[in-house]
């Protein structure tokens, strides 16, 4: 799909087609660009008329924590703007920079993630995920899936079992697709048949969303309101001995 007008890219956030907290910031900063381009075409008061672009985008997704600090960061940017600089060059840089900051980060957890999980056991594991924290939900490799793909690399990876992640099925129709594409051995199950596959898979970590947890369970606000559908493993991981999950930065606070 391509977005070449700020409509195109707010109907595609509105509409679920961009998913995953940094997929959804680094759109919205690219829109803006889009916006500024047009905007300074016209003529005029530029600025007046692409704070309505603003309040566009701010609005496909209210919940989006990630969406309003990519906006604020790129409105800020616009405000230090020197007197005769370009603005839509600015902006451009700005929005390319969001995008490589993310970009750099998932490189980084990916190889913390490695580290953790080599550090917990040291052989390949049986990985539980639910929802999509992949390439397509980010600006790089992924969050939860790029520490995944890291540890196949490194073999320490034998097999995923991909939750289907209703209603939406971002397990089934993401994460399985981007794993078997990087020929990483993945099975998808019912949400439901969780609980089976820790007591009988030997599973050892639990990648939802963006964590990766070991052995222990954190259940926040967030948790409850964004991952309702792994919210019901906690228990399981608890009863089966076992469980890991990849921990989100502070912005990070839609899927």
């Amino acid at each position: 799909m391509a977005c070449t007008t700020v409509d195109a890219v707010a109907a595609a956030i509105r509409a679920m087609v961009v998913r995953g907290a940094s997929a959804i910031g680094i759109s919205a900063a690219y829109g803006l660009v889009l916006a500024a381009r047009e905007r300074i075409a016209e003529g005029g008061d530029w600025q007046a008329a692409w704070e309505e672009d603003y309040a566009l985008l701010a609005d496909t997704r209210p919940t989006a924590s990630n969406l309003f600090w990519a906006l604020k960061r790129m409105r800020d940017r616009l405000d230090r703007v020197k007197k005769h600089a370009d603005p839509l060059a600015v902006l451009e840089a700005e929005a390319i920079a969001i995008h490589e900051s993310d970009r750099e980060a998932n490189l980084v957890m990916a190889q913390l993630g490695v580290e953790r999980i080599r550090k917990h056991q040291g052989n390949a594991q049986a990985i539980l995920t639910h929802g999509n924290a992949g390439a397509l939900a980010t600006g790089g490799v992924g969050t939860a899936l790029g520490v995944i793909r890291a540890a196949f690399l490194e073999g320490l990876v034998e097999h995923v079992y991909a939750n289907e992640t209703r209603p939406w099925l971002q397990g089934s129709r993401l994460t399985a697709w981007e794993l078997a594409g990087e020929g990483i051995p993945v099975t998808v199950n019912a949400d439901s048949a969780g609980a089976h596959l820790l007591k009988t898979k030997g599973i050892t970590w639990v990648s939802r969303r963006r964590r990766l947890h070991c052995r222990q369970w954190r259940c926040d606000q967030q948790d409850r309101h964004l991952s309702i559908g792994s919210v019901r493993h906690a228990p399981r991981r608890a009863f089966h001995g076992g469980g890991a999950e990849f921990e989100p930065g502070p912005d990070d606070g839609h899927w």
